[in-house]
């Protein structure tokens, strides 16, 4: 493999504080590398060191490939794209920047040739129209054209329409952006590729896309991200950053786990060792400190015999050179000492749920509901509790879904039960009315037709990935003293479990990161007490660590919960049940895991190649014998479809004006048995023809 880059000792410091240091990395072509590391441990500005953007405080970069065949897809949009109102296809069309420029002087020049002053100049229309000749066959040796086509096709492919070219790339969501910026970089050729984030806002569809288009990648690629199968199914190699350097492990996010957990027993087991080792030094050494001073002092009594003098003066000295040793051996272990295994910084609750005795939660029975754009939204919503429940959201307000029409109809028809103890993962595309159906649930949207029956024990707690519910004016300290019998000891206390320490509690919770604002909407759960948690994408904006705590604490969850989450691991190991909506208003239940379903999904894709190759063979034998039938090959005392025929590329080529000719040719003194097998062929190539 050829080296791209080397990085030797990097450290970086902000505002007198170490981000990180003796960073040491190598990319190599051909890998793919997944940057991992808490939120905060200096990932991006890793990056922007790698791609000359920043300078680190010490270390070195060697780039032995020009910047020129680097390419990064940063986290957030590019600022020019906004503030000049670019369309899509413009933003996604920068990914090869020569192309683009040349492309942008090809329009001036078409627009100039279009003057009518210019016109009316014989001299000056010609000069210009020379001078565009030249740079449209400059375009089409760079193989402008089949760029554009390429760009094009990258959209759609995708998921962005045509229909969506035009408008502002500013419009978009997140995820139509994420999706832009995508489709810009995959189409330029690059040997090396660094995307910090591309998953963020993609749905499950359009990962898997992803991970497909990257595997099929030739370069060499450095990737940021926080959903683990992606990580998992992607990566090479997994780079871990710390404060104190960088650790690389072979494989993806589950080798990395296994890496991770054989470190912790390796230093479990030496810390013990060590300790047991120190233990029995110390031991000896105040054993011989003893024997020294027992012998000295005998030796010093003026009653004792000079030869038992010297007796005692020799054993004092035998004792002192072995106490000097294990002295010594001390100093040797704390100089290796191997530090007591710790628990990183991460979060620390667990979840109680209410109690409910009952079986079903609730059930929609055929729930429709749509999208009605001359009435507002507003009006179809229920009250939602009050703040002091910490609870449900108040005065949310439904987004119109981007696909509606004056009145798109999201769900038609759609009946499920909830039962006690189930782990529902509601699954589906972007746009498809996830968060749609948890509000449904929730009472803060009304179903346009059918029912939806919630038990009167119910009690939800809602984690919305809007995080619209959070008191904004308030500190984070503050929002807990409101609580009854709160004391401030307790609130910093709960604070600390979130890691929320020190000068953190007197933030306000307006002006937090995204991550601590999701850390401070899982404080709210944590006192709901309710049966029923519904969580739309509990865990986005959470780094890794972040992600395997929620993991745990929802497994040993003992109530009821819905989810909606684009993580794939999550949904992989919590859901016993899916509800998969298909975005045309249906949703089908699937009782089992995500495992169960992959696999019946396998199944079913097999037995339909299966089937669908006897098929094709036999539609292939039924055209081969009417050929020959129709040609007077066939022997019309044999008839029937009894005899085996082998397909041939003769059949092949032929089974198609076989079976336009049969209605028109007619063979010389048929027998009836010819025109029975004849009628019977046309019928059954009819049936294949549906």
């Amino acid at each position: 493999m050829t080296t791209i880059a080397r990085v030797r000792n990097l450290a970086k410091d902000w505002k007198g504080r170490m981000i990180f240091e003796q960073v040491n990395m190598q990319v190599e072509s051909g890998e793919r590398l997944a940057l991992i590391g808490l939120n905060g441990s200096g990932k991006t500005t890793l990056i922007r060191i790698l791609m000359g953007e920043e300078y680190p405080t010490e270390g070195t970069v060697e780039r032995m490939l020009p910047l020129e065949h680097w390419d990064w897809m940063r986290q957030q949009e590019d600022e020019e794209d906004l503030q000049q109102e670019r369309t899509v296809l413009e933003v996604a069309r920068q990914g090869k920047r020569e192309l683009w420029s040349l492309r942008a002087v090809l329009d001036h020049y078409e627009q100039q040739l279009n003057d009518p002053d210019i016109l009316q100049s014989t001299d000056r229309y010609n000069e210009m129209l020379q001078q565009y000749g030249t740079r449209m066959e400059q375009y089409e040796q760079l193989d402008g054209f089949q760029w554009e086509v390429d760009v094009e096709k990258q959209l759609t492919q995708i998921g962005i329409g045509e229909e969506l070219w035009a408008i502002p790339y500013s419009s978009l969501s997140g995820g139509q952006k994420t999706r832009v910026r995508l489709a810009a970089v995959l189409t330029r050729d690059t040997r090396l590729l660094i995307l910090d984030e591309p998953t963020n806002h993609l749905d499950i569809e359009t990962m898997e896309w992803l991970e497909q288009r990257l595997r099929e990648y030739t370069g060499a690629l450095l990737f940021v991200s926080h959903d683990r199968e992606f990580v998992d199914r992607l990566a090479t190699s997994v780079c871990e950053l710390t404060p104190s350097g960088m650790t690389t492990y072979k494989g993806g996010y589950r080798e990395y786990r296994q890496h991770k957990e054989q470190e912790l027993r390796t230093q479990e087991a030496m810390y013990k060792k060590q300790e047991q080792q120190r233990k029995a030094l110390e031991e000896s050494i105040r054993r011989y400190h003893e024997w020294f001073n027992k012998a000295h002092d005998a030796a010093g009594k003026q009653n004792e015999v000079k030869i038992t003098a010297s007796y005692y003066k020799a054993k004092a000295k035998k004792n002192i050179s072995r106490y000097h040793a294990k002295e010594k051996a001390l100093e040797r272990l704390e100089a290796e000492r191997v530090d007591k295994p710790r628990a990183g910084d991460q979060l620390h609750f667990e979840l109680e749920a209410g109690e409910f005795k009952g079986r079903t939660l609730l059930e929609f029975k055929n729930v429709h509901f749509d999208y009605d754009l001359n009435r507002n939204a507003a009006d179809r919503q229920l009250p939602s509790k009050p703040v002091e429940q910490m609870m449900l959201p108040n005065n949310s307000q439904h987004r119109h879904s981007p696909h509606s029409s004056a009145a798109a109809e999201l769900f038609a028809g759609v009946s499920f039960q909830l039962e006690r103890g189930d782990r529902l993962a509601v699954t589906g595309a972007n746009g498809t009315g996830k968060t749609t159906l948890l509000r449904l649930m929730l009472g803060q949207l009304k179903p346009s037709q059918g029912e939806i029956h919630r038990h009167p024990a119910l009690q939800i707690g809602y984690f919305s990935q809007e995080l619209e519910s959070l008191p904004t004016e308030l500190t984070l300290l503050d929002s807990l003293l409101l609580l009854p019998g709160m004391t401030r000891t307790e609130a910093q206390t709960i604070l600390g479990c979130f890691l929320f320490r020190r000068e953190d509690v007197h933030k306000v919770i307006g002006t937090l990161s995204m991550g601590e604002k999701c850390r401070a909407a899982l404080i709210r759960l944590y006192f709901g007490g309710a049966n029923l948690l519904v969580l739309d994408e509990p865990t986005n904006y959470l780094d890794i660590a972040a992600q395997e705590v929620i993991e745990s604490v929802l497994q040993s969850y003992s109530g009821t919960i819905v989810l909606v989450s684009h993580d794939r691991m999550l949904v992989r190991r919590l859901a016993t049940r899916l509800l998969m909506l298909d975005g045309k208003g249906q949703a089908a239940m699937f009782n089992g895991n995500m495992d169960e379903y992959e696999q019946s999904v396998q199944r079913r894709q097999q037995e339909e190649r299966s089937g669908g190759k006897q098929a094709d063979d036999k539609r292939l034998l039924l055209e081969l014998r009417l050929a020959q039938l129709m040609a007077g090959s066939a022997d019309s005392a044999t008839g029937g479809l009894s005899a085996e025929y082998p397909v041939s590329q003769t059949a092949k080529g032929t089974n198609k004006q076989a079976g336009r000719q049969a209605e028109n040719v007619s063979v010389s003194n048929p027998s009836l048995s010819l025109v029975q097998e004849i009628r019977q062929l046309r019928r059954e190539l009819e049936r294949f023809n549906r």
